[in-house]
């Protein structure tokens, strides 16, 4: 990851915790004079964390295999300005006191170096940020050639009608990042020609709704239909933006949903017997059943369940149900609940971070899980689309493509990528589905294809839409919801969306079903 440049400073959480860092260091960053610059908008911080992902656990970049180190949303040095080694981790609190510490001392000086920059609307501050935050801080030149087309266009209003196509042209074709990168110069460009200020939510703001039956986009009092199904006034371009489906407005919408409770602090778990968090060696229990040292708030953040170290792991389990704890010595199976082994030689897919920093997890190959996934009796797959498109972009074929070693087709209406192509769907959809298998019959209503938001993670083959457990849709306060959801976390999935996670928006239109996907350092690697 090259480093970043303007980011907007109050959009981020103070941290007020006591975490691992030094205090002086956060301190520093609480009290800098930019800490009241609110000039960036919420777009801007929409795309970067859509695009770079959370990653709690160091990681090579994905570009070079190898430095610079990288860690949280896109970090590559520490509080210090020290470089950071695998095997080091961090807490989601630490991730944004750097991201923070990023934007104040980096980043938001060298945006107001671009001549126009005050005369941009949000959103074309927010795609222009996200652009500089993947590719540099000294990106604006109008005499280095190699951002010299971009700068151009930026550097007068009159030349603006040329920034999306401009965007576009930075995505190291013939790289391995290539595909990933053209997602997000979409995506940006889509932000900038939008007309109204900050983004909404993560999978929606982007891009537009449009699946019969949604919502209506921007607030529209109304859902999303055909005209001959609209009873009342109809408002074009708040659905798909074509004419076979629109906003139904005073349609009948889905009843208020009461507000999801409070939860738990993020990021830990807490029951008692699970494995502690953060790698610690032992399992979550009261003070008076640990017999050894404590450390407490690395289970649930209560005082009556801590993690008790040293104290007797969960049970040892076959090669099938791989132990969900920390790993790492070579034939070990990998944590997480991913079905395969850690080891420094690999023959099949492998899965960074989930062993202990020197060997990797190897999975199974990419077909055999999905073959698995395919014949399972208890894993049902749609064959056709909400939207009533026909094509051969289904979950069904394309879960059929994935257990013949193929790569899947993609949906090729609405907010499709054009031309129409195919992807590769990775390996952990298909074993998220097996364990969810063991609860029952489950239905997957999308993977890659269908129609959804402007540089989803859907059309990478990263993501997929869960429709149903046991003949259970996943409504407010369904128990079945927040199994699938627990799966999905385990397995890695960095963006969980359902209307009993309380992230917004996006989580409330996610009312039925949930959406899981992984990290985009995952596409292509399969």
């Amino acid at each position: 990851m090259i480093k970043p440049l303007c980011v907007i400073a109050t959009l981020f959480l103070t941290v007020t915790q006591v975490i691992a860092l030094p205090v002086s260091d956060i301190e520093n960053i609480q009290d800098s004079p930019a800490a009241g610059d609110n000039d960036v908008p919420e777009a801007a911080v929409v795309l970067i964390k859509e695009f770079e992902g959370l990653y709690l656990n160091a990681y090579n970049d994905p570009k070079t295999g190898g430095k610079p180190i990288t860690i949280g949303w896109g970090s590559t040095k520490t509080l210090k300005g020290g470089e950071w080694k695998l095997g080091e981790s961090i807490t989601k609190a630490q991730a944004e006191v750097l991201l923070k510490h990023e934007i104040l001392t980096r980043t938001l000086p060298g945006c107001k170096k671009i001549p126009t920059w005050t005369q941009m609307n949000d959103n074309q501050k927010g795609a222009i940020i996200s652009f500089a935050y993947n590719l540099g801080e000294n990106f604006y030149s109008t005499t280095k050639d190699a951002f010299k087309t971009i700068s151009t266009a930026l550097s007068k209003t009159e030349n603006w009608k040329n920034v999306p196509a401009a965007l576009l042209l930075y995505v190291n074709p013939g790289s391995n990042v290539e595909k990933g990168l053209r997602r997000r110069r979409q995506a940006e460009a889509a932000v900038w020609n939008s007309k109204t200020g900050a983004a909404d939510d993560q999978e929606d703001a982007l891009g537009i709704t449009g699946d019969a039956g949604e919502i209506c986009k921007n607030g529209q009092d109304g859902i999303c239909g055909t005209p001959s199904s609209c009873k009342t006034k109809t408002v074009p371009g708040h659905c798909n933006g074509g004419p076979d489906n629109v906003c139904c407005l005073n349609a009948a919408t889905p009843p208020p949903t009461p507000e999801p409770p409070t939860p738990a602090p993020k990021g830990v778990v807490g029951d008692a017997g699970e494995p502690c968090k953060n790698g610690q060696l032992g399992v979550c229990g009261n003070p008076t059943s640990c017999k050894t040292k404590t450390v407490p708030g690395h289970c649930n953040g209560l005082n009556d369940n801590i993690c008790c170290l040293n104290a007797p792991g969960p049970a040892p389990t076959t090669p099938s149900t791989p132990s969900t704890g920390p790993a790492g010595d070579s034939g070990q199976a990998c944590k997480l609940g991913m079905p395969g082994v850690c080891s420094s030689s690999c023959h099949g897919v492998t899965v960074s971070g989930f062993c202990n920093g020197a060997w990797t997890c190897c999975l199974p190959s990419t077909q055999s899980l999905w073959k698995s996934a395919f014949e399972h009796p208890n894993i049902k797959y749609n064959d056709f689309h909400f939207s009533k498109v026909i094509d051969e972009a289904t979950a069904y074929k394309e879960a059929r493509d994935a257990a013949a070693g193929k790569a899947s087709w993609l949906s090729a209406y609405g907010n499709c990528p054009k031309p129409q192509g195919k992807t590769r769907l990775i390996p952990e959809l298909a074993a998220t589905l097996l364990k969810i298998a063991k609860l029952g019959t489950v239905v997957l209503n999308e993977i890659a294809g269908g129609s959804h938001s402007v540089g989803s993670r859907h059309y990478d083959g990263i993501g997929m839409d869960i429709g149903s457990l046991n003949g259970k849709g996943f409504t407010y306060g369904v128990p079945e919801a927040l199994q699938v959801i627990k799966i999905c976390r385990e397995f890695g999935a960095t963006e969980i969306l359902n209307i009993n996670i309380p992230c917004g928006d996006s989580c409330k239109k996610h009312n039925g079903w949930i959406h899981c996907a992984w990290p985009r350092a995952r596409e292509g690697k399969v």
